[in-house]
């Protein structure tokens, strides 16, 4: 029955336990009874298609309470709607299992509500897979209270968290799980402010087996679903300037908004900036897009690597939450430079330092703690 969550396996009762579900007649058995008629109650009699599972409650509803109020009509398509839910829960047991992680925090002003099993659902079997007994699994649960990634608090608790997470992770991101029921697979859903996410996709890498969603904050109902038919967005690198071997330079990611030189405390230093055709809060607004913004990043770390061979870049990131963890997985290839993460601070339009990453770890400075990327 629409909107009854009664488990019609078993029930409860003040002297005994038993299953009391009903099988109810659509069209009732008998021309008299509760939508009944005269030529067809006989014939639909024994028909399955004309038969409903329901608890007592739901039974005396659509029989005696408001009878008049459940045609025929609307119980066919009721009884519709539930076959095709089991059918496609059940179509989706062949689908390969993954692991669905968590990675939704509060951000400076704003305070987003968890993954819940619906939207984590939904969005996996949109993509042919389903999630694990273990999901959705938070990499890094961050408290309401520490929303500003400038407090030195806020890294007390992200470092300690990752540390954890990651241990119980390394299995399934390495493929060298001892376990036969560990996922091939691990999914993403990226909520959390810049620093973190760049971090995190620094930890998982940059591996095939790993899905990354998008949250879409005016979606009409699942906000990780990708929208259907958006328009593709192009992504360019611009070189300012030559980099010098063994020095400074700048990765600017202007996404969402264009990072120019006033708000950045680097002005001057040789930089590769990317840029989106389309900025905004739909820089990336299908999966194709991802990808194509992972390549440009590819182009943009061959140019500070293979060319300036530059010893630390300066990260400033404007972007979806998906790009920002999509950057963090490219990262691998720069591993001889320290990359130094900068955030934009509530209070103005300006970029402070956050935390530092090297081949080796990455170190909130002012507190000293860390996470150690190769263990």
């Amino acid at each position: 029955m629409d909107g009854c969550a009664e488990d019609l396996r078993t029930h409860l009762g003040a002297t005994a336990s038993g299953n009391f579900s009903y099988l109810a007649h659509i069209v009732a058995a008998s021309p008299d009874g509760p939508r009944g008629d005269p030529v067809q109650s006989g014939k639909l009699a024994n028909d399955p298609d004309n038969i409903l599972l329901l608890c007592d409650k739901c039974h005396r509803t659509i029989d005696r309470v408001e009878a008049h109020k459940y045609s025929v009509d609307y119980l066919n398509s009721m009884r519709e709607r539930s076959v095709a839910a089991v059918r496609r829960l059940l179509d989706t047991l062949a689908y390969p299992r993954a692991r669905a992680i968590s990675l939704i925090a509060s951000i400076t002003g704003q305070v987003h509500p968890p993954l819940t099993h619906a939207e984590m659902d939904e969005a996996l079997w949109s993509q042919g897979i389903r999630a694990d007994e273990k999901s959705p699994q938070a990499l890094v649960s961050i408290p309401r209270q520490l929303p500003d990634p400038h407090d030195a608090a806020y890294w007390s608790v992200v470092m300690r968290r990752l540390r954890q997470s990651t241990i119980e992770l390394r299995g399934v991101l390495e493929g060298t799980s001892s376990d036969e029921q560990a996922p091939e697979r691990l999914v993403l859903f990226p909520l959390s402010s810049t620093s973190v996410l760049v971090l995190a996709g620094r930890v998982i890498g940059d591996k095939a087996n790993v899905t990354v969603f998008q949250p879409f904050r005016n979606a009409p109902k699942n906000r990780w679903l990708w929208p259907t038919g958006a328009s593709a967005n192009e992504f360019r690198s611009t070189v300012l300037g030559a980099g010098q071997q063994g020095g400074e330079a700048c990765l600017r990611v202007s996404l969402t908004f264009d990072i120019t030189d006033d708000r950045v405390p680097t002005a001057g230093v040789p930089t590769v900036h990317i840029q989106a055709a389309r900025q905004g809060h739909d820089a990336i607004a299908r999966e194709e897009d991802l990808v194509a913004f992972g390549l440009c990043v590819d182009e943009a770390l061959k140019v500070l690597q293979d060319q300036w061979k530059v010893e630390t870049v300066h990260l400033f990131v404007g972007a979806p939450a998906s790009a920002c963890l999509k950057l963090g997985q490219k990262l691998q290839a720069l591993h001889h430079a320290t990359i130094v993460v900068y955030e934009t601070v509530q209070s103005s339009k300006g970029f402070e330092e956050t935390i530092r990453i090297t081949r080796r770890e990455a170190r909130h400075e002012p507190t000293g703690e860390c996470i150690d990327l190769n263990p």
